[in-house]
């Protein structure tokens, strides 16, 4: 088995003779190039059949038989992370020390490799489907959960009446991983309660760190999204500071809009954390140690079972496939039409689907 032969970041093999080196941008000259695809020259055309670019010099990793990984190309690696390239670098590195595993480093540095790019067939937006690494901590990854787990909630709770619950810790010096333990058990404890069960008969939880560099402690908390009857918050206060000993402060409020609530928890459920835990390297640390192997979301009563990141596939045959990204990028700078409105549509009417989607079952381990 070969392995990836540059592990700190992508490498990309020499153009062949006369291709220009591959740009480090991906925003083309605007053009005028408009029109469905089908109304382009047949030179423009020719690269629909387009073959992707050698992968050997780049390396290559194949896992469990399904799937072979390659290093991104620079065109791939800008689409897929540019915009977040330097706090990328800090997580590899933080991934390291932790020992986050090889299959895991290597599915890491494959993020966004053998991008393909397609038309749709009304000729309005580009799908580039790509491999994922599907790591909480990968921003475009975790982005694509989030936006996948409030479409379903959004689902779920249309036309349903449902309350959004806050249950915090008072925050302490206690170590993150022994806090967010105490959190996750005394939710259960909670809806182990005869007034819980009998007030309300299912939702999702969803899990959110922030830390506080004034007062250097971080604060845990748990959102529950709930269906069922009227929970009046003084009872959920007393119960929570009975079970947690010293954190007596909940919220609760009816959900008036339910796709923002969504949005909002969903955010949390694909990566559990803020800004503010990147404060520091340690905090990072501790935080990926913390989160190790544990659910950021759960369902719970009537809705255990459902499925937070269900999705139905596309639909292919409605795709017209254009060629590899790397490919598209070249052509485009020696002025092939169809690459160059490709390039253009990547700017404001892409879309992404994952080459591995059944690494989603892996996303959400048991309670």
């Amino acid at each position: 088995m070969q392995q990836l032969t540059q592990p700190s970041g992508p490498v990309m093999a020499p153009p062949p003779p006369g291709i220009f080196a591959p740009p480090t941008s991906l925003v083309p000259i605007e053009t005028n190039v408009g029109g469905p695809i089908g109304d382009l020259p047949a030179t423009a055309a020719a690269t629909i059949n387009a073959t992707p670019p050698p992968t050997e010099a780049r390396g290559s990793h194949a896992m469990d038989g399904r799937f072979t990984m390659v290093l991104p190309t620079t065109e791939e690696l800008n689409l897929r992370h540019g915009s977040w390239l330097a706090r990328r670098k800090i997580i590899r590195e933080e991934l390291q020390k932790i020992r986050g595993g090889r299959s895991r480093m290597a599915r890491w540095d494959s993020c966004g490799s053998q991008a393909l790019l397609s038309w749709h067939k009304s000729g309005q937006w580009v799908l580039c489907q790509a491999f994922y690494c599907h790591d909480r901590f990968c921003y475009p990854c975790s982005k694509a959960r989030s936006r996948r787990i409030s479409e379903n909630l959004s689902q779920k709770l249309k036309d349903r009446g449902c309350r959004f619950i806050t249950l915090t810790l008072s925050s302490d010096q206690t170590p993150l991983t022994k806090q967010v333990d105490r959190l996750y058990r005394s939710f259960r404890t909670l809806r182990a309660d005869e007034w819980w069960d009998k007030n309300v008969s299912g939702g999702a939880a969803f899990l959110e760190i922030t830390f506080n560099a004034t007062l250097g402690m971080w604060h845990p908390h748990l959102h529950p999204i709930v269906q069922g009857e009227y929970l009046p918050q003084s009872v959920l206060s007393r119960k929570w500071l009975a079970i947690t000993g010293n954190s007596p402060i909940v919220h609760i409020k009816l959900v008036p809009d339910v796709s923002a609530v969504c949005s909002y928890v969903a955010k949390y459920a694909a990566k559990g954390m803020d800004d503010s835990v990147f404060s520091s390297p340690d905090r990072l640390q501790e935080w990926m140690i913390a989160s190790s192997g544990r659910r950021l979301c759960l369902t719970f009563g009537a809705w255990r079972g459902f499925k937070l990141l269900d999705h139905s596939p596309l639909d292919m045959s409605e795709f017209r496939a254009v060629g590899s990204l790397t490919q598209i990028t070249r052509d485009a700078a020696i002025g092939d039409a169809l690459a160059i409105r490709t390039l253009n549509a990547l700017r404001k009417n892409l879309r992404w689907q994952e080459l591995n989607p059944d690494a989603y079952d892996d996303a959400l381990p048991p309670e």
